[in-house]
């Protein structure tokens, strides 16, 4: 028995999705010869479909504009993760009257190469995309700039400082330890790069390590066993080559070196950080290394929003 079937396409230039199209065919056989039928077809009538422009109920919000009939491939992707990648095509459907549950095969031509994602059963669904809304979030480099001045603190204490506050306020203290171990990584990430004992060079160049008598190796052993199996004993503590380093929280007092008191730690965080922060902006070098580095960062504080509403 014949049946209609479908080669969907994106058609993609510079991340951006500016049109849709479609090949609709209708042959007879089993479901995988109709799936290498499409995936064949694919890649030699691609010239031959029809294009359709991008559905207005996709829209995104840039500069609080909303335009209209606009979809990156990232903001597809996204649906897409969320099992609604066919809501784009439901306008494609309704021109060829498309049956309840047609194959297809979307295939992507990014930039003007051709590259087959995927192909499935469309899933029989009653659900009518009512709004695709994607909302971006602001830059941080807007965000943190006040009075022609750029807000370095700002930025490092809402995108780590915060989240750890958090913790300890709500004595979650091991994971507050956790994530300051976590914080150090990233800072030293930011002014170093992706080398070799960056955290030891971070502590040892900025930290008062006086205030808490231990070593940048000592603490690196306790962050490894924090973090990787939640205990005080990573290897070195094991063989003996490190001592071993217990924590505490509060207004703990001890003459006990070996015993790391959170309030101290996170203090002494803190001014690093800021001695860090000082150097950094007086080398013009060093901050736009810093940048290029924070690009790549991920954070609770810039996240988008996407907004899919159903009917």
């Amino acid at each position: 028995m014949k049946e209609k079937i479908y080669n969907l396409y994106l058609n993609i230039e510079e991340d951006i999705i500016v049109d849709i199209g479609a090949i609709e065919y209708e042959i007879d056989g089993t479901e995988t010869e109709k799936y290498t039928f499409l995936k064949e077809k694919a890649l030699s009538d691609f010239t031959k479909r029809t294009s359709f422009p991008i559905p207005k109920n996709f829209s995104a919000i840039y500069d609080k504009k909303k335009i209209y009939g606009f979809l990156r491939l990232r903001m597809y992707e996204e649906i897409e993760r969320a099992g609604q990648s066919l809501l784009l095509f439901e306008e494609i459907f309704e021109h060829y009257n498309a049956p309840i549950n047609p194959l297809y095969c979307i295939t992507p031509i990014n930039n003007g190469k051709i590259e087959i994602i995927g192909s499935e059963l469309m899933l029989q669904s009653e659900k009518i995309l009512k709004k695709f809304e994607f909302k971006q979030s602001q830059h941080y480099l807007d965000k943190y700039i006040k009075d022609n001045k750029f807000h370095f603190s700002d930025l490092i204490n809402n995108d780590f400082f915060e989240p750890i506050k958090l913790l300890i306020n709500n004595k979650h203290y091991i994971s507050a330890f956790k994530l300051l171990f976590s914080a150090i990584d990233t800072f030293a990430f930011l002014h170093l790069g992706d080398t070799t004992n960056n955290f030891h060079s971070w502590i040892n160049s900025f930290y008062p390590l006086e205030t808490i008598k231990v070593s940048a190796e000592e603490l690196w052993e306790l962050r490894n066993s924090l973090l990787h199996m939640s205990n005080f004993e990573s290897r070195k503590v094991k063989t003996g080559k490190i001592r071993q380093l217990h924590i505490s929280a509060g207004n703990y007092e001890t003459t006990d070196t070996s015993i790391l008191n959170l309030n101290k730690f996170y203090t002494g965080t803190g001014y690093a950080v800021e001695k860090w922060l000082r150097i950094l902006t007086a080398d013009k070098e060093k901050m736009s290394d810093f940048f290029d580095r924070y690009d790549k960062i991920v954070s609770d504080d810039r996240h988008d929003e996407i907004i899919i509403e159903t009917e």
